[in-house]
């Protein structure tokens, strides 16, 4: 029987004129597998799956035909409703308060603002017996970033299933770089002059008429999660730590601050030289990717490869000479080194599903989680249907050759990223940090500097003071 879809919101990730497809790669066969799918045993009622809507109908009906492939394999009937990522924090709460929730959900910000938070209440089913046989399988940060804290049970264990990572990006045009006479392949790695030269590039384009263009495209508002990337990723370069390794609560530290004040005068002072668009206090997640594909942006930075990606495509009414772009104008680089000219730790999250403790369907939900990590499923999940824009958590797929292919001038540079140093954003350590990207709050800190409502000092002081407000009140 095929699955009921039920498309809460219809969310377009770009505008038509940036629409994304490609055709779908080589499936590889799978080096390791999880246990097999289980028999479900008789009289199962209907699975409900709540997942986060794809940016793409291709998206879409690749997650359609996994889960009516498992339908048809174990007899199980699948009530599939994809619904806006934005949504799905709200309609958890509602369900929950309702007493229905669903069997299995996934989100892409759920480890963020969600996750953490319903492992923590106990509202999570503990999946130990699915990880733990494939512990060795995946990277590191995988299996950290899936064990969580249940306050209710009293004991840190799995309650979430990893299947794809993300870090943060840096994107630019090489033909515009030309264009302002700097040499694209000599993009600087030193902090400093890593932001020079894109003012640089700025400044040398305004001149040749291009009032228009912005050297530097980040996201400096108190919405969505990019700002939040890349906020954590200066506060990274800067040496903040935020919280320790046991999740204690480090704020306090005069280098915490000190660090976060830079963080804050960095971003401050190019939005206030005008390197960065005027509008940015207001964007949110999607509004840097269209500036840069519109050609308004030189550099911007994001926390997948979803911008060059969406040019791997053929031509099209919309979109004039996209593989050219892809191949030839736009190049995605790694972060500059820290200020102190240490290489960049970058931040990793991963990608997880979980299932509802609450759930009658626990045989079934544990058999369609086994089902969804074999190799062959997540490459379809990874490939065919997000393009490549998350990358593997098995350390098996990390080494194919989709996402090494020399050729692919994307795809290999962020490979060769997720093979440098990395760590998880401190909600792993600590849930009650997942209040931090939800509340904004580094974002209304930055914001109220850039309105001129608070000085660098005093955003940061407002910044520390709240987050030790929530880890107070989390319980």
């Amino acid at each position: 029987m095929w699955k009921r879809l039920r498309f809460l919101v219809i969310l377009f990730f770009f505008s038509l004129s940036v629409t994304a497809a490609c055709s779908s790669p080589t499936v590889n066969t799978p080096t390791a597998s999880p246990s097999p799918v289980t028999q479900v045993p008789e009289g199962v009622q209907k699975l409900r799956i709540w997942w986060a809507q794809g940016f793409i109908p291709e998206e879409n009906a690749v997650i359609a035909k996994l889960f009516d492939d498992w339908e048809k394999q174990s007899g199980v009937d699948v009530d599939l409703a994809l619904m806006s990522d934005a949504n799905i924090f709200g309609e958890v709460q509602k369900a929950l308060t309702q007493g229905n929730p669903p069997d299995i959900l996934f989100s892409f910000s759920g480890d963020f603002n969600l996750y953490p938070r319903l492992a923590f209440d106990g509202q999570l089913a503990d999946v130990t017996e699915i990880i733990k046989p494939m512990a060795d399988a995946y990277i590191p940060v995988a299996i950290a970033a899936v064990q969580y804290q249940n306050n209710k049970a009293n004991k840190r264990s799995f309650y979430g299933i990893p299947i794809a990572q993300q870090e943060l990006h840096t994107n630019f045009w090489r033909d515009l770089l030309t264009e302002a006479e700097l040499k694209p392949e000599e993009v600087p790695t030193d902090w400093d002059k890593f932001w020079r030269f894109w003012q640089q590039a700025h400044d040398k384009l305004r001149q040749k008429g291009k009032d228009k263009l912005y050297g530097i495209g980040m996201t400096v508002s108190a919405n969505g999660t990019d700002a939040f990337w890349q906020f954590e990723h200066i506060l990274e370069a800067y040496n903040v730590s935020v919280v320790d390794d046991q999740g204690n609560l480090i704020i306090d530290q005069p280098r915490a601050r000190e660090g976060i004040i830079k963080t804050i005068n960095h971003l401050a002072d190019l939005y206030t030289k005008k390197y960065i668009p005027e509008d940015s206090p207001n964007w949110g997640d999607a509004n840097n990717n269209i500036g840069f594909l519109n050609r308004q942006l030189v550099m911007t930075m994001n926390p997948t490869l979803s911008i060059p990606l969406s040019q791997k495509q053929p031509d099209n009414i919309y979109n004039k000479n996209p593989r050219d772009r892809y191949f030839n104008k736009i190049a995605t680089i790694r972060f500059p080194n820290k200020p102190n000219g240490a290489p960049m730790t970058y931040l990793t999250s991963i990608r997880q599903i979980v299932m509802f403790a609450s759930s009658k369907q626990q045989e079934a939900g544990k058999s369609l989680l086994r089902y969804l990590i074999e190799p062959v499923n997540l490459d379809k999940f990874l490939k065919d249907a997000n393009k490549g824009r998350f990358f593997p958590v098995l350390k098996s797929q990390l080494g194919e050759p989709f996402w090494n292919d020399p050729d692919d001038p994307h795809l290999s540079a962020a490979a060769e990223q997720y093979r440098q140093p990395a760590r998880l954003i401190p909600i792993a350590a600590n849930p009650a940090y997942s209040q931090v990207p939800s509340q904004q709050i580094w974002g209304k800190a930055l914001v109220s500097v850039l309105k001129g409502e608070a000085s660098p000092e005093q955003a940061a002081d407002r910044a520390i003071a709240k987050i030790k407000e929530v880890f107070t009140q989390w319980k």
